[in-house]
Parts: C-alpha cells; structure tokens; sequence
C-alpha cells in the first residue's frame, strides 16, 4: 500500500498518530526544500527524530520528485530522469516490502505535485500488474483513491 499525505500545518503529534493509524513504515518527503519557516517540527531533521522514534523510515526524494524545477514541474514531467526516479521509487518501496507514505506539504493533493507523483505512479503499476493501491490521506478518519479518477 502506498498512501500521499500533506504535513500541512498539523500539529507533530496529531500528524504522527495518522501515520501510525495507516501503519506507515516508510515516509518519503519529495518537498523540493524540506525545510518549514512556519512548521519547524516538519524540518528534514527534526521529521527524521520524530520518525524515527516512532520506528517509520525516513526517505529523501525531493531532488529527484520535488515540484519546483527551473522549467516547470510539467515539463520535468515529460523528461527521462523523471521517470527513473518514480521507478526507482516503486522499485524501492516494493524492496522494502514496507506500507509507504509520499508527503509534501500542501494538505490537499489537488493542489499539489504529488497528485501528478501519484497519477503517474498508478499508471507505472496499472501497466506492470503490481499489486499495489495508491491512497491519499485526507485526515485520520478519511482517504481519496487515485485510482477512482482513471475509472470514470
């Protein structure tokens, strides 16, 4: 299972007792800048410590998958090494046989990159057989299926 979140501006705490409600062993941070002005408990290393103690992985990918690219997330959409990097994603998150969580920070997937991370990603599984369901995590009580989108 892999699941999308947003950090947003949840409290640490609230945010750590979702992921343990999703049984995440694996977070991977694609935000460009894993660093927060205004949430500082989501920095890169105060998120590993709180991670970590909470026995979830943590994993970096936010310079391979990040959404802020000098031409556009788009057009970075279209190029070789971006889908090399969602490969050795899934090649990773499939190794690791752990439930997986991709987060950035904008709460609603909607509105961000990691819509198109999970579109994109869904297609790659739809296309291999995988047995894999992509999920985004609203709140601790609701998720969204990517997967509802490609069957309307």
């Amino acid at each position: 299972m892999v699941y999308t979140i947003g950090h947003s501006n949840r409290n640490i705490s609230d945010f750590m007792h979702i992921l343990r409600k999703f049984n995440i062993e694996l977070l991977v941070d694609i935000r460009t800048y894993p660093y927060s002005k205004f949430a500082s408990d989501y920095n890169k290393e105060s998120l590993f410590r709180s991670l970590k103690g909470n026995n979830i992985e943590y994993l970096y990918r936010g310079d391979t998958l990040g959404g802020l690219h000098p031409e556009g997330f788009e057009r970075y959409r279209e190029t070789q090494k971006y889908f090399e990097a969602l490969f050795e994603l899934l090649r990773y998150i499939l190794m690791s046989n752990k439930t997986a969580v991709i987060m950035c920070a904008e709460r609603d997937y909607n509105n961000c990159h990691r819509r198109f991370i999970s579109e994109d990603l869904e297609k790659i599984i739809l296309e291999n057989n995988y047995d894999i369901l992509i999920e985004h995590i609203v709140d601790e009580k609701g998720i969204d299926k990517t997967l509802d989108q490609y069957m309307i």
